[in-house]
């Protein structure tokens, strides 16, 4: 629990470019909250 945020062990990764570029790619991940 970083920065006292309650979160589960569910993560999503999004991944908007293909693997083979290394520059200015754009990835996010998304975690779940604790209700």
């Amino acid at each position: 629990m970083a920065e006292g945020i309650p979160y589960t062990n569910r993560f999503y990764f999004l991944g908007y470019n293909p693997p083979y570029e290394v520059f200015n790619r754009k990835n996010e991940i998304i975690v779940e909250l604790e209700r």
